[in-house]
């Protein structure tokens, strides 16, 4: 990605692949506040889609790049 404004589309295109391959509803996303998670498009569809969003909580060096880790192990 580019911009931050493409991670929607993604996220989408990201979500079916691993919903599809897994047979597995996605419940939770852990975003560490970047901005990319928190836009009213992805509000709307974590609400349409029962999907619980965690937010890291801001200005703790020790959870810095917690959230990426543990994402990439889905």
């Amino acid at each position: 990605m580019k911009t931050k404004n493409e991670s929607f589309e993604k996220f989408n295109l990201k979500k079916r692949c691993v919903e599809f391959e897994t047979n597995i509803r996605i419940n939770t996303l852990r975003s560490g506040r970047g901005g990319e998670f928190l836009s009213n498009d992805f509000i709307l569809f974590f609400e349409e889609h029962g999907i619980q969003q965690e937010l890291d909580t801001t200005y703790t060096p020790h959870h810095n790049g917690v959230v990426e880790r543990k994402n990439k192990t889905i």
